[in-house]
């Protein structure tokens, strides 16, 4: 296996952060692997008054990955999650 070349990382403040609670679907079309995230939201009425409806999933963003991210992406969260006391990494 080769080493992976260094590339510098530029990390820019004004990207926005996405926030998800679920992952909503997830498919693969010629090679690149499209998620849908989403948040659940309890949206309160333009009236003030308590919503009428539960929570809802508002999609937050869509990722899509060469399959080498997606294979970077599950190393670096089993990596994170396995630090978490009581999580299992292992695959379903």
């Amino acid at each position: 296996m080769t080493a992976k070349p260094s590339i510098r990382i530029v990390d820019d403040p004004s990207v926005r952060e996405i926030v998800a609670t679920s992952t909503v679907t997830g498919s693969l079309t010629e090679g690149l692997l499209f998620v849908t995230l989403a948040a659940s939201r309890a949206l309160p009425e333009a009236t003030g008054l308590p919503p009428s409806q539960g929570p809802v999933a508002q999609v937050t963003g869509r990722l899509v990955l060469t399959p080498s991210a997606a294979v970077e992406m599950v190393n670096t969260l089993s990596s994170l999650l396995s630090t978490i006391p009581g999580i299992n990494v292992a695959r379903r």
